[in-house]
């Protein structure tokens, strides 16, 4: 998203449009500060409007399906459960569920892959092979 919009001027219609054409919306983005990047907070707030994506006739997206893909910098024990932890993936991800499900999509599964501070080509492919098997159960 980041080489389409490098302004953050984001293209409402003709992201609208791709959404309504899409049978499977991938939402794939790095952890940055145990979230998603601004640009992606911009993007929800400006294409999924009220009344088009949720609220009073917001329907658009109602049954799409949806996968999210997130990849962290920190390690597996950093998004644990345990007393390393600093938050769970769980919490990680459960905000970008409940944005989709509000937009009445039906949210299939997520692949959160941690440990990607670098470009380890293997890490990427071993992350785009598991939203690939994911993508081909929707």
């Amino acid at each position: 998203m980041f080489s389409l919009y490098p302004d953050f001027q984001i293209d409402v219609a003709a992201e609208q449009e791709k959404l309504k054409q899409a049978d499977l919306v991938i939402l794939q983005d790095p952890v940055y500060w145990y979230n998603v990047p601004s640009l992606t907070h911009r993007w929800f707030e400006e294409v999924l409007r009220y009344g088009w994506a949720y609220g009073e006739g917001g329907m658009a997206l109602a049954g799409k399906k949806a996968i999210i893909g997130l990849t962290a910098g920190g390690d597996a024990a950093s998004y644990g459960t345990g007393p390393e932890s600093v938050i769970s993936a769980a919490e990680v991800i459960k905000p970008l569920e409940l944005v989709l499900g509000y937009c009445h999509m039906d949210v299939l599964g997520t692949v959160f892959t941690t440990s990607m501070p670098g470009h380890d080509p293997e890490k990427y492919e071993e992350h785009a092979q598991k939203m690939l098997d994911l993508a081909a159960k929707a």
